[in-house]
C-alpha cells in the first residue's frame, strides 16, 4: 500500500500537514467559488485557496488513501486552477509549477505548459505596489522590482529564469537547445552550491538519451544528504517532507520521452511515473468551464 511506504516521523509530519490543508468546510469552499464566479471579495485569493486545497488533496489521495485515480484527478484540478489563474492574472513561470500538470497525465494541460505562452515582454518587472502611494519609494528600497520571465533573461545562464526555461525545453523534447544550454552553464556555472548542478547533469543526460546518466543524477538528487536540503528548498510546504519536487518532475519528463527510469527512493514514488491518463477528468467547481482550455 502507498501509505505504508514510510513510517518515519518526518513522513508522518508531512502527511499530517497535507491532510490539514486538504480539509475545507463546504461553506468556505462555496464562498471561494462564489468569489471567483462573481468577482466578489478577493477572486485571486479565493482561487489560491482552492488551488492549495487541490494540491494538498492530490497528495492525501495517494499517501493516505492509495488512490492513483483520485491522485491524478486532483493533480489535474490543481493544474487547471493554475491555468485559470494565469488567464486572470498572468503569472511568472517557475519550473516547479509543472508538478501538478505532469502528474495528472492530462495531455492538454501538459501541452499548455510546453508552449512559450509564459513569456513577458523584455524588460518587464514585477513590482509590489504600496497601499499608500507616498510609501512607494520606501517599499521599492525594501523589495526591489524583479525581472519577469522573458526571452531575454531565459537565455541568460546566470538568471534563475534560465533554469525554468530548461524544464519547458525538456518537456517539449528540444534536445539541441537543451544540450547546448547545459554545456554553456556547466562551462561557466553561476556561484551556487554544486548540488544545484545536478539538474543540468540530468538535462544533459536526457538530451543525449543517456538513461544511466539520468538515473545517476536523480539518485544523487535524492540521496539523504542532498534531499535534506533540496526537498526543502525546491518544494512547497506541502511537498517538502514527502517527495523530491524536481526529482519527480524530471523522472516524469523522462518517462514521457520513453525512458523508464528506475530510482530506488521513496522521494520519487515509482507508481507515479508510468504515463497513464485517466479516461475522464472531473472539474469540481462550476466556474472552471468558463475558462477555455487552450
Amino acid at each position: 500500500m502507498a501509505n505504508d511506504r514510510d513510517t518515519s516521523e518526518e513522513f508522518k509530519a508531512g502527511l499530517k500537514h497535507v491532510v490539514a490543508h486538504s480539509q475545507s468546510t463546504p461553506e468556505d469552499t462555496r464562498k471561494c467559488v462564489d468569489n471567483v464566479m462573481n468577482g466578489t471579495g478577493s477572486p485571486s485569493g479565493s482561487l489560491g485557496s482552492l488551488l492549495s486545497n487541490a494540491k494538498a488533496s492530490m497528495l492525501v489521495s495517494w499517501f493516505r488513501d492509495g488512490s492513483i485515480q483520485e491522485f491524478k484527478n486532483w493533480a489535474y484540478v490543481a493544474a487547471r486552477l493554475e491555468h485559470i489563474r494565469n488567464q486572470m492574472d498572468k503569472m511568472d513561470f517557475r519550473a516547479y509549477d509543472l508538478l501538478a500538470a505532469i502528474l495528472s497525465d492530462n495531455e492538454v494541460m501538459i501541452k499548455w505548459y510546453a508552449t512559450e505562452g509564459f513569456f513577458w515582454p523584455d524588460e518587464s518587472v514585477h513590482r509590489l505596489e504600496a497601499i499608500d502611494p507616498d510609501q512607494q519609494e520606501l517599499l521599492d528600497s525594501w523589495v526591489p522590482a524583479s525581472p519577469r520571465f522573458n526571452r531575454q533573461n531565459a537565455d541568460d545562464h546566470k538568471s534563475f529564469h534560465f533554469f525554468s526555461q530548461q524544464a519547458i525545453l525538456a518537456l517539449r523534447g528540444d534536445w539541441g537547445q537543451l544540450e547546448s544550454r547545459c554545456l554553456r552553464l556547466l562551462a561557466d556555472p553561476p556561484e551556487y552550491d554544486q548540488i544545484y548542478l545536478i539538474d543540468y547533469q540530468f538535462y544533459l543526460a536526457l538530451a543525449r538519451g543517456d538513461q544511466a546518466g539520468m538515473e545517476a543524477a536523480l539518485t544523487a538528487m535524492t540521496s539523504p544528504e542532498v534531499a535534506a536540503i533540496r526537498n526543502y528548498e525546491d518544494g512547497s510546504g506541502l511537498t517538502q517532507r514527502l517527495i523530491s519536487t524536481f526529482g519527480v518532475i524530471y523522472a516524469k519528463i523522462a518517462w514521457r520521452h520513453a525512458y523508464p527510469l528506475k530510482i530506488n527512493t521513496p522521494f520519487i514514488p515509482a507508481d507515479w511515473l508510468p504515463v497513464r491518463p485517466l479516461q475522464v477528468y472531473v472539474e469540481p467547481y462550476e466556474f472552471m468551464p468558463r475558462y477555455p482550455m487552450a
